[in-house]
């Protein structure tokens, strides 16, 4: 009989953590339904893909703009601070979720590099970033948290 310690592992690894997952990547009509822009966010089950299709989106190969997230380090009980209490408490989060995604993803897009701003809505969205968080590659926690919060006239959409 051996010893706890030396077992390796209890059970396969998650994909997450598998660097092969691409090796075997089988690709489906989901990819093609994201490349056409027919889908832009994909919810599912753990061991349904997720990860594999992140991974296949963010190989150099490909002409894309990606950031793969992690929750591992966020900062949820700043996050819990920011529930809106008026909402029910599935929708208590709605809010500071889509702030959180909208400050991200130009974030994605501003620290692009060869990223030239060529709109008003590019500029202003740039200076948001800068003026709200100092640059434009914010941490979780500095956009959960930020030190002020400055809002101009300026406007911009996706």
């Amino acid at each position: 009989m051996g010893k706890l310690a030396d077992i390796q592992s209890f059970g396969d690894g998650a994909a997450e953590e598998d660097d092969s997952v691409l090796s075997y990547f089988l690709k489906t009509t989901a990819v093609d339904k994201i490349e056409s822009g027919e889908c832009y966010v994909v919810i599912g089950r753990k061991g349904s893909g997720k990860t594999a299709l992140v991974k296949y989106f963010s190989q150099p190969r490909h002409n894309y703009v990606s950031e793969s997230p992690s929750l591992r380090d966020y900062p949820w009980k700043l996050h819990s601070q920011r529930k809106n209490l008026g909402a029910s408490d599935i929708e208590s989060y709605v809010s500071s979720w889509r702030y959180l995604i909208a400050v991200k993803a130009n974030a994605v897009l501003l620290s692009t590099k060869g990223m030239k701003l060529n709109t008003d809505a590019q500029r202003a969205a740039r200076d948001f970033l800068i003026d709200n968080y100092g640059g434009v590659a914010p941490n979780l926690r500095d956009i959960l948290a930020p030190k002020r919060l400055k809002v101009t006239k300026k406007t911009f959409a996706p």
